[in-house]
């Protein structure tokens, strides 16, 4: 018997089965290898809202090269939060290409050692590309800063 100032808790019988409440959602019968989905529906396509040249969005599923085969004048729209980052599935594009950009020799000549000494006229011509391909739903300034840090921390591991 337990003292009288602590609460009472039954003994459980190894064999029976944990009490749950009768409102308590049913749980999903998963097969032994299948775990629950968490987030994303896909490690390979991301789904992001698209907007034309009219203004008009709908929403797509891309995969990261499908960045770059996207039928001309649609972009990704890119949301960014209150500390001017960029965030959800679109952001994940958006790295992906901004690394895809920064470490092709086509774009940015592989004998310059630091991204401090890749001149501007390189580095604008990367953002232009990617002006192309999203829609950043911030100032173009605070897009563009952002870009060239991930370009930045990306491009230079080559």
């Amino acid at each position: 018997m337990a003292p009288p100032d602590q609460p009472h808790i039954p003994s459980m019988a190894p064999l029976e089965q944990p009490y749950i409440p009768p409102m308590a959602p049913p749980e999903q019968t998963l097969a032994p290898t299948q775990r629950p989905r968490v987030g994303r529906e896909s490690s390979r396509v991301w789904t992001v809202q698209v907007i034309d040249e009219q203004g008009n969005t709908k929403k797509t599923k891309l995969t990261k090269s499908g960045v770059f085969e996207m039928p001309r004048g649609e972009r990704i729209v890119v949301p960014f939060d209150r500390q001017k980052r960029a965030y959800g599935e679109a952001a994940t594009l958006l790295l992906g290409a901004c690394g895809r950009i920064s470490t092709d020799s086509k774009n940015i000549p592989i004998n310059f050692e630091s991204w401090i000494k890749v001149p501007k006229s390189y580095k604008d011509d990367c953002f232009n590309t990617l002006k192309n391909l999203f829609h950043f739903q911030a100032s173009e300034l605070i897009a563009k800063r952002y870009c060239s840090l991930s370009m930045s921390s990306i491009g230079m591991q080559r």
